[in-house]
């Protein structure tokens, strides 16, 4: 993981308080807090479900939302260390 994954577990957790599947947050709500590009952010949530630090929560419409797993909130306080 680098910065970045580390920003995003932060602005899914703090920013957009995402914790649970019911507050997670969609892709446009993060774009607006992070800047990055919409396919940098798709690759980096793959990645960042792929390793267990985010989930898919529940979807509005047709986009899916995010949220941080314990994995990931454990990972963001070890960094912060």
């Amino acid at each position: 993981m680098d910065k970045l994954d580390y920003a995003l577990l932060d602005c899914i957790l703090n920013t957009c308080q995402a914790a649970t599947k019911m507050s997670a947050a969609g892709r446009k709500r993060i774009l607006s807090e992070i800047d990055v590009k919409n396919d940098t952010l798709y690759r980096r949530l793959t990645k960042l479900i792929e390793n267990g630090y985010v989930s898919n929560g529940i979807k509005e419409s047709r986009e899916h939302t995010y949220f941080i797993t314990e994995t990931g909130k454990n990972a963001l306080k070890e960094a912060m260390k």
